[in-house]
């Protein structure tokens, strides 16, 4: 076979897996699209000056706003907009159960119901004592599955990537999330400031991995995982 012949088997090849996993990066992209469009919206719908440092983003399916104010409209939007998010990811989900397009799409599949369970439990409001912990344990499977998908992905795809962008997106969303975990649970004030940063840099390396993956398919992560421990 000569150059050309394998140039076009390549292309094919790659054709064959874009075409195979056409769904996963427009599952994540109506995903991103959602949460920016109801958050942005429940902002601007907010009953006071919605600080973006002070404020984490539960805040706004908050009953009432930290000055008191009733929070009715805003909060409509907000639960909205995380029902849908736990129904785009349960039709993620749903995909990787019934085309497993890529090989550890049990682990991707477990993770999005996952984070569609957390997208709904977040409708509770977090400034409910009684609920308060249930909304908690919501956030922590949002931001848990998906730093996890996240990282899953980027070490699946790392063979058509330099080793030092690797290290880049991974040490970016590993820090981000570590930090901003660590002030929370310590309740360091304006713990806020670094949700934002985490949050950013799980889209934005989810989605990068995800693009990768349309084009040039995943390695096995797991698996491969398991044959070095028998070894």
């Amino acid at each position: 076979m000569n150059k050309k012949d394998k140039y076009r088997s390549k292309l094919l090849e790659r054709g064959a897996i874009a075409a195979k996993d056409l769904n996963t990066q427009h599952y994540l992209r109506l995903l991103v699209t959602i949460l920016i469009s109801f958050i942005t919206t429940a902002v601007l719908l907010y009953p006071e000056r919605f600080q973006l440092g002070a404020y984490p983003f539960s805040y706004l399916g908050s009953k009432t706003t930290p000055m008191g104010l009733r929070n009715i409209y805003a909060r409509i939007v907000f639960d909205l907009g995380m029902l849908l998010c736990g129904y785009t990811m349960w039709l993620l989900a749903r995909y990787y159960q019934k085309r497993q397009p890529v090989p550890d799409s049990h682990v991707y599949q477990f993770l999005s119901y996952l984070s569609a369970t957390g997208f709904v439990m977040m409708v509770l409001p977090c400034d409910i004592q009684e609920v308060k912990f249930i909304h908690s344990f919501g956030s922590g499977f949002v931001v848990g599955s998906h730093l996890f998908m996240a990282t899953i992905r980027v070490v699946a795809v790392h063979r058509n990537l330099k080793n030092w962008i690797t290290f880049i997106l991974l040490s970016t969303l590993i820090i981000a999330v570590l930090v901003y975990a660590v002030l929370w649970f310590f309740k360091v004030p304006y713990n806020t400031v670094m949700q934002k940063p985490a949050f950013i840099a799980i889209i934005y390396v989810e989605l990068y991995g995800s693009s990768l993956s349309r084009y040039y398919g995943e390695h096995p992560v797991f698996a491969t995982l398991k044959s070095e421990q028998l070894q």
